[in-house]
């Protein structure tokens, strides 16, 4: 017995007029003569307002110290502005709204302190969410799946943990210190344990071993790579690599950045 797959060609005519009117930056309402026509136009407007009210929520909730820090520098009125300058510049073009307002650390200037910000904030999200980044590879099975390593000019993850200890409000009126180090390299994760988003600083040199890690190589075979790049006779070589290989297990056995690093 044949089945054949029934097509609405009208339906999904609709449905394509009614995502643009309700993703649309301006309520233009239907065109005349569509299919959308006998609808009232308040209440394609009050669809297209419910989308865009919920648009600014996620915003306010996925990056509430960017809000914060917005707003207490540059007021109320310029942080709506802000907002609907974003969802001008990127109308949402999926249903989830985390996608939809991921794009808005690109309205900051790169390496500037506010775009650093935003960009932990919204991976924090994520990671708590389970989404994976666009880029994202298959990673390898002795990794934490949940595990996204980051790059600062500023002490971002030191300043977040300030702002979050009990009892303590957030000084909306500052901005993040720059990092002692000239670069702050971190890893944000899921801790398999506790089930909560953590943070962890890291070395440069742990910090591009975790980045091999990622691409496929083992931890010895990281290590192995990072060792030979650095200029020392081969017996000093061979003791480093001991040292970084020993000091590796221990820190990231510790902080669950790998799911099993010992059975890898």
């Amino acid at each position: 017995m044949s089945s054949s797959r029934v097509e609405y060609p009208e339906l999904r005519k609709i449905q394509k007029e009614l995502l643009g009117i309700v993703y649309s930056p301006k309520f233009t309402g239907a065109k005349k003569g569509s299919l959308l026509s006998p609808i009232k136009i308040e209440r394609l407007e009050l669809y297209r307002d419910v989308t865009f009210y919920l648009l600014r929520e996620a915003i306010e909730w996925i990056y509430p110290i960017t809000h914060q820090t917005f707003e207490g520098q540059q007021g109320s009125k310029d942080w709506q502005r802000f907002i609907d300058r974003y969802l001008t510049r990127f109308p949402p073009v999926h249903y989830a709204l985390i996608p939809s307002v991921a794009r808005l650390p690109s309205m900051f200037k790169s390496g500037s302190w506010q775009r650093e910000v935003a960009e932990f904030e919204l991976t924090r999200t994520e990671i708590r969410n389970g989404i994976a980044p666009e880029d994202s590879g298959v990673c390898p099975p002795w990794m934490n799946p949940a595990l996204r390593l980051m790059s600062s000019r500023h002490a971002i993850s030191d300043w977040f943990k300030e702002l979050e200890k009990p009892g303590l409000i957030a000084p909306v009126s500052k901005k993040p210190p720059r990092s002692t180090l000239g670069i702050e390299f971190v890893a944000v994760f899921l801790c398999p344990v506790s089930d909560q988003v953590r943070t962890l600083a890291l070395h440069p040199i742990a910090f591009t071993i975790l980045t091999l890690c990622q691409s496929g190589l083992s931890v010895e075979q990281a290590i192995r790579k990072v060792t030979k790049k650095i200029n020392a006779p081969l017996v000093l070589k061979s003791e480093i690599e001991s040292q970084i290989y020993k000091l590796f297990l221990n820190l990231t056995e510790e902080k669950a950045l790998f799911a099993n690093p010992l059975s890898q």
